[in-house]
Order: C-alpha cells, then sequence, then structure tokens
C-alpha cells in the first residue's frame, strides 16, 4: 500500500488522508499508528480488539471504497467464507460502537447496501447503519 500512496502524489515522510507513509493512516481526527498499534481521535485513545483493529486498519487504508464482506472476512480470518460474513457484521457494529463516542470526530463506518461497508472520508455527517450491521 506504500507503492500506492507513493503513487497519489504522497510524500512518504508525510501521512495524507486515506494513505499510509508506511507507518501510519490518517482520516480526519483519526489516526493509525501501525508500528505501535495505535488508534487516536483527536488525539484520545481507541481500546480495539485485533479483529477491530484490523477492520479498521483495512477501511482507513482506501477510505470510500467500498468492501465486501466476503473481502473483509478474508482479511479477518485469512479465507473467503460465505458463514463468516454474517461474523463481519457483528465486528462492524461493535466497531461502531467503540467510535460513536466521539461522535462526527470520528469517521463514519458505512453501510453500503447490497454491497458491503466503507469509511467515509470526512465532510459527510450522516451515518448509515443498517438493522442489521
Amino acid at each position: 500500500r506504500t507503492t500506492e500512496a507513493a503513487a497519489h502524489g504522497g510524500s512518504p515522510d508525510q501521512p495524507r488522508e486515506g494513505h499510509t507513509s508506511g507507518q501510519m493512516y490518517m482520516v480526519g481526527a483519526l489516526t493509525i499508528d501501525l508500528r505501535r498499534r495505535l488508534v487516536t481521535i483527536a488525539g484520545a485513545p481507541v481500546h480495539l480488539t485485533p479483529t477491530e483493529h484490523r477492520l479498521l486498519t483495512t477501511l482507513a487504508s482506501e477510505p470510500e471504497r467500498v468492501y465486501s464482506r466476503e473481502e473483509l472476512a478474508e482479511v479477518i480470518w485469512g479465507y473467503d467464507s460465505l458463514g463468516e460474513s454474517r461474523a463481519v457484521d457483528v465486528h462492524i457494529r461493535r466497531l461502531r460502537a467503540k467510535l460513536e463516542p466521539f461522535g462526527t470526530q470520528a469517521p463514519p463506518i458505512q453501510t453500503v447496501r447490497g454491497f458491503g461497508y466503507k469509511l467515509a472520508s470526512g465532510g459527510e455527517s450522516e451515518r448509515e447503519h443498517s438493522a442489521s450491521a
């Protein structure tokens, strides 16, 4: 993904929103320090499980990209399994619950009905939550 950031004109020394310097992802007030496995929103730490961390890191690596449940299951468990896709919904719901106390400072994880999930890159105040997610 570092090559991708360079291809988009990002400086390898300075993280850009939605891109990584090889060490960090930044999306709005959300910062993910990959080396230290630290997630913060507006400087406040967000305590995540390893699974939630992998999910958020994946979504933050390409904000606005829609990931299918199957793609996210592969990130979490290392394989594509339809049986696990609903488990992805559970992890997304828990991740949203941990981001919710930060209000509009946290970029929303949006449900794209019929497709999957995406991390909104900012400026979007409407959070789209599915009853099943």
